[in-house]
């Protein structure tokens, strides 16, 4: 982690200069002064964007432990939003969103579209970048379009990115039950 680069500012009465930190959270109170990055992702802070600049998000209760990196179906748990793994073994739980940062309860954020770049790699390969990516059970993907009787076919995206893991460029995507 870099140290936080300061910067001179003259003192508002008298001579003299003092070192000064640049601000790391948005809101009234920063206003007029210099933006600092993330110490963690090297961005803008996403408390220092103007609403409708960054992620869709949601947070919701896991009502189950949900990995980074998986697809997750949202749904009212007795007047909770709540979030469980998606699946594509019947019609009740479709793709919502995905997990950036797990959790084994409480509190999560969901992505409601945007670069889930988290996705196991699996048996993916570079020469799968571009092709559609398919919801399967307990929150993965598969290129594989899904056949059997009642089960979910539904696109979760296409393959973006491979690396150490896959990027999976995430749109929201109409379920449709096989017959």
């Amino acid at each position: 982690m870099a140290d936080t680069q300061k910067f001179l500012q003259r003192y508002a009465t008298g001579s003299g200069l003092q070192e000064t930190l640049p601000a790391t959270a948005g809101g009234a109170s920063s206003a007029g002064k210099i933006a600092s990055l993330d110490t963690t992702t090297g961005l803008l802070p996403l408390t220092m964007m103007p609403v409708g600049i960054g992620p869709d998000t949601v947070t919701v209760d896991a009502a189950v432990s949900i990995a980074a990196g998986k697809f997750v179906n949202l749904y009212d748990a007795t007047g909770t939003a709540s979030a469980r793994l998606a699946d594509n073994t019947d019609a009740t739980k479709p793709a919502h969103g995905f997990c950036l940062v797990g959790a084994a309860s409480g509190p999560v954020n969901i992505y409601l579209q945007g670069f889930n770049n988290l996705v196991p790699i699996g048996t993916f390969v570079a020469a799968d970048l571009g092709k559609p990516v398919y919801l399967t059970t307990a929150g993965g993907c598969t290129l594989t379009r899904p056949t059997g009787a009642g089960t979910l076919d539904q696109q979760v995206g296409v393959v973006s990115y491979i690396g150490a893991t896959m990027g999976v460029s995430f749109c929201l995507q109409p379920a449709i039950v096989v017959l």
